[in-house]
């Protein structure tokens, strides 16, 4: 009966490592070739809240014009990290005429964001490249889009991103990491990964959580 139970735990830690593992090459897969856009509002009051739409579109029109020519992540990232100061000052301006005191926080690196959908393509909890837009106390409902490759301008309300859209974000990953992205959902394989990619990144990042408390 040792035996049994032995040779099941060694299964069970075998077929986790398995898990954790393709979770990590996922993730390490999607981080390494995408740059979100993430704006955090003050607060979910009316004002702010439109205010956080309005200093997304500033700087949406701004960086569409910086990297309209950019061919691949390491020139975004090497585009945006020169023209941070740029950014902020249109933010800046911006809440200057509108007579706005927040202060704005701006940051190029890597985040952890939970499970988020945008149209017909959902990206799995875990850590990600980012521009984040923190707008004075930064407590009220986020904004985010795919800076890189550039979905940021698709009307995700719909659901559904164009087949275009599509080939530019498919060109940028392998065809797994394609797959587990995207809304499948007849396919119970994909679902099951997905969910497999979900798990054990929100672990992480609840692990992480607790060390940072300590």
């Amino acid at each position: 009966m040792k035996k049994i139970i032995l040779v099941f735990i060694t299964i069970i830690v075998f077929l986790g490592s398995l898990a954790f593992n393709y979770s990590r090459i996922i993730n390490t897969g999607l981080a390494s070739n995408m740059i979100r856009l993430h704006v955090v509002a003050n607060s979910n009051s009316k004002n702010d809240q439109l205010l956080k739409l309005q200093i997304r579109d500033k700087v949406l029109e701004y960086t569409n014009t910086l990297l309209k020519n950019s061919k691949n992540i390491d020139e975004t990232n090497y585009i945006l990290r020169k023209n941070m100061d740029g950014i902020s000052n249109v933010v800046k301006d911006y809440m200057r005429e509108k007579n706005i005191n927040y202060a704005v926080k701006l940051s190029l690196g890597e985040f952890s964001f939970p499970t988020k959908t945008y149209g017909d393509v959902v990206l799995p909890a875990g850590k990600y490249q980012a521009l984040r837009v923190l707008v004075g106390e930064a407590k009220g409902k986020n904004w985010w889009c795919v800076l890189f490759p550039p979905l940021c301008f698709v009307d995700a309300t719909h659901g559904k991103l164009s087949q275009a859209t599509k080939q530019k974000l498919s060109r940028q990953l392998t065809k797994e990491e394609y797959n587990i992205i995207s809304k499948k959902k007849d396919d119970i394989q994909i679902k099951f990964k997905f969910k497999v990619v979900e798990l054990f990144q929100i672990s992480k990042i609840k692990l992480a959580g607790l060390f940072s408390k300590n």
